[in-house]
């Protein structure tokens, strides 16, 4: 399953960074010091879909327009790229303890 990672602003006008997939979206505020959580409970998120589909999950970083923090996009890029290769070790792990195939 893929998923869509953005930095973008919320309906509030805060920065975020948004995953979403064809089924659901949420937001991990970045000014929020709760956004290590939210990036713990993102990350569990793309596991469980893992499990649930049976496939490897992955991210795709997708440009927002109009969005002008370039800190947080590239922030969002590098991300991106750790979050995938993390992806491939879990699958692997769920392999391993027979939870996927």
């Amino acid at each position: 399953m893929v998923f869509h990672m953005t930095a973008t602003r919320n309906n509030l006008g805060a920065d975020v960074f948004r995953l979403k997939n064809e089924k659901e979206a949420f937001d991990i505020d970045l000014t929020d010091g709760d956004g290590t959580d939210g990036l713990k409970r993102m990350f569990s998120a793309l596991l469980e879909a893992m499990i649930a589909d049976g496939t490897p999950s992955s991210v795709a970083y997708e440009e927002t327009p109009g969005y002008d923090q370039k800190m947080y996009k590239e922030i969002c890029k590098e991300y991106v790229e750790i979050l995938n290769s993390e992806l491939v070790q879990a699958y692997e792990s769920l392999k391993e303890e027979g939870l996927v195939d």
